[in-house]
Parts: C-alpha cells; sequence; structure tokens
C-alpha cells in the first residue's frame, strides 16, 4: 500500500478530477473578522483553556508554544506578558498566517477564487458547478455542506480567512 500523497509527490494526478475552491476576503474585513475572533476566543477562555490543557498534559508546553492562539498566551500564565499583549499578537499572529495561506493557494494557478464576503454559502458553492451527479460527496447535496461549512470553527483563530476546498467533479 502507497498513500494517495506518494503519487502527488511524483507528479501523478489524482484518479478523481478535481477543482481547487479558494474562499476570502477584502484585507480589511479579514483583518477585522480576525480580531474580533481573537477577542471572542479569549472572552470564551482562551487563557483557561490552555491552563486547563498544561495541567492535564505538562509536557504538551511545546507544542502549545508553536500554535497561534496557545503560544502567545503561556507568557501570561508564566506572569511574562499582558493578557492585552497576548491578545495583540495573537491577532497579528493569525493575520499574517492568512496571508500565507492566500500565499499558498496562489501557487495553484487552476484554483477558482470566490470573494466570500459578497454572497452566502449557498451561492457560493452555486459559483463552482457543474457538481457531480452521482456519489455521497459535496456535489451530492450543496446545501448541506454549504450550511455546515459556513460558522467559524470554535478554535479557529483566523475567523475563516482562507478555506480550500476541493471538490470532485
Amino acid at each position: 500500500g502507497r498513500k494517495p500523497s506518494d503519487g502527488w509527490k511524483e507528479g501523478q494526478r489524482t484518479p478523481m478530477q478535481t477543482q481547487l475552491v479558494v474562499l476570502t476576503r477584502p484585507r480589511g474585513d479579514l483583518s477585522a473578522r480576525i480580531n474580533a475572533r481573537v477577542l471572542a476566543m479569549v472572552g470564551a477562555g482562551l487563557v483557561e483553556e490552555v491552563r486547563t490543557i498544561l495541567d492535564a498534559i505538562p509536557a504538551a508546553r511545546p507544542l502549545l508554544g508553536a500554535t497561534i492562539g496557545y503560544g502567545e498566551v503561556l507568557p501570561v500564565l508564566d506572569g511574562d506578558r499582558t493578557e492585552s499583549d497576548a491578545i495583540r499578537l495573537i491577532q497579528r499572529n493569525s493575520r499574517r498566517y492568512a496571508k500565507r495561506q492566500l500565499t499558498w493557494y496562489r501557487r495553484y494557478p487552476d484554483a477558482i477564487w470566490l470573494d466570500a464576503s459578497e454572497t452566502d454559502p449557498v451561492s457560493l458553492l452555486a459559483a463552482v458547478r457543474p457538481w457531480p451527479e452521482t456519489g455521497d460527496n459535496v456535489g451530492a447535496n450543496p446545501q448541506r455542506h454549504a450550511t455546515t461549512a459556513a460558522p467559524p470553527h470554535p478554535n479557529s483563530n483566523t475567523g475563516r480567512s482562507t478555506v480550500g476546498w476541493t471538490y470532485v467533479r
């Protein structure tokens, strides 16, 4: 057995026809959403979440330190950083990560880029038709997948800045 990614490294195509769809937003809108999302995360107990994880798994500290959001909170718990400084750093690092995501997706010339701020999730999915007619995949029921994909994940630190979808066509 080989992993599918082994073939991709060798330049082989996937056995199914696929299309990469990248959702994005204007930079100002994206920054505002990231900043608001970080404030919501802190308000929902991010600092306490990091403390709880460290109490349960002290060996997780290096992994937490390498994660946007958690890494900026560790010095707060150690008394070496204020919470407001941590918030500012999480917001900045999340914006930088969103920029790296956009840079990553630009390397795919066949990607379809859609501005998520201009429409609702169902319309976004309709923009990338034709959908596959058979199979239990994203194209089989775009309404179901659109509504489950729309709300931000509670632990998302980028406010869903960019999302790369690959769907079977």
